[in-house]
């Protein structure tokens, strides 16, 4: 499957970890509430978004989202 950017929704965001590479003040690992964790690169709008081909993140992050 080929990578897509998702919405992480903030409410779903439990907590922000430093991102392991230097990617900027601007990218975390996050930790969500469902127990899974994805990096996120935050936009000038404040919105978090992830780039990522796992589909239970996508499917999960998608339901979630509204």
């Amino acid at each position: 499957m080929k990578s897509i950017e998702v919405i992480v929704p903030r409410n779903l965001i439990k907590k922000f970890y430093p991102h392991p590479e230097p990617y900027g003040e601007n990218a975390f690992v996050v930790d969500l509430i469902n127990g899974m964790y994805t990096d996120v690169f935050k936009r000038p709008n404040g919105e978090f978004v992830t780039i990522t081909n796992d589909e239970k993140l996508i499917k999960y992050l998608t339901k979630k989202r509204f």
